[in-house]
């Protein structure tokens, strides 16, 4: 049973690099040092999990709108939003 459990976590956390890896390119990272190798995968993740979100909401809109409520927790104190 825990083997199986294994497996399925292995799966999961696999798709999206081997995602990353063929269809986008990231074979490896042009920065050196462990706080900067971070960085610049987090920053392939976060267009990777921008692009599934555009995806599975429908579209841009749906993207633009949840940009836009995250900016809205960042900044609760400005006023207006710069809409993108």
């Amino acid at each position: 049973m825990e083997q199986n459990n294994r497996r399925v976590k292995q799966n999961l956390a696999e798709h999206p690099w081997g995602t990353l890896k063929r269809q986008r390119g990231f074979d490896y990272v042009l920065t050196r040092g462990k706080k900067k190798v971070l960085g610049e995968v987090g920053l392939v993740f976060i267009g990777y999990n921008l692009s599934r979100l555009e995806k599975i909401e429908g579209g841009i809109n749906a993207l633009k709108e949840f940009i836009m409520q995250m900016m809205a927790l960042l900044y609760p104190k400005r006023a207006c939003l710069k809409t993108i």
